[in-house]
Formats: structure tokens, sequence, C-alpha cells
């Protein structure tokens, strides 16, 4: 008796075999795409700025018990928004940045999403209007 499994089995081996070598290629050119280095040279933002802000979203994701996936998509999205950013960021901008990343990755990965009041209010001190 042929089991859902051994269907997947044999669908994986002719499609490896089929598409193997095109799927090799294509993830070895987009692995060097994607953030630079130096993105952060454009701006106003040093390293050591980005840490802790970086440590800072680690703290809040943890106190709001999300997702591990919810902190690395919230990193990406602030890096990216960074580098793609053809305006001068400065330091005081990167507290609004981290607060819309973590709000757009938490959407995305939890199954409860921090709530918009909450992120205003009391991760973002009410510093930051809706």
């Amino acid at each position: 008796m042929t089991t859902i499994n051994d269907y997947l089995e044999k669908e994986n081996v002719i499609i490896i075999r089929n598409y193997g070598t095109e799927i090799y290629n294509y993830m070895r050119a987009i692995e060097n795409v994607g953030i630079p280095k130096d993105f952060l040279e454009r701006h106003k933002i040093n390293p050591d700025i980005r840490t802790k802000m970086v440590d800072w979203m680690i703290e809040v994701l943890s106190v709001y018990k999300c997702e591990q996936e919810t902190f690395f998509l919230s990193v990406y999205i602030m890096d990216s928004y960074i580098s793609r950013s053809p305006q001068l960021i400065l330091t005081e901008d990167i507290h609004i940045i981290g607060l819309t990343s973590m709000f757009i990755a938490s959407k995305f990965e939890d199954v409860i999403p921090i709530r918009m009041s909450s992120l205003v209010s009391k991760i973002g001190h009410d510093l930051f209007k809706r």
C-alpha cells in the first residue's frame, strides 16, 4: 500500500532531478542580494545606536511574548528601510523606525499581534502620535 509519504518522496526526487540545478543557481544568485554591509554610512546612525535599538527590540518583544521570528523580521524590516531610504535618517528617527518595524513584523508573525494602543502608549511612551 502506497502512503502519502511514499508519494511525496517520489515527487521530491522527480522535482530535484528536473529542477535541482535551476533552484540551486537561483538560490546562489539571490544569496548576495540584500542589505549592504555599509548601509548605515549614508545616515546619521552609527552601529552602536543600531545595536542598542536591536537590544531594546529584544527586550520589548520578549515582554510582549512575541515569536522569535517577529524579532528577526523586525530587525530585517528596520535595516531594509534604513538601507533603502533616500532621505537622511537621524539618530532620533531610529526609535520610530524600530517601533514601526516591530508592529509590522508582529502582524505577520504573531497569533495575537502587538496592538497599536500598546505600541503608542506603553512601548513608545506617548512620544509619537498614531
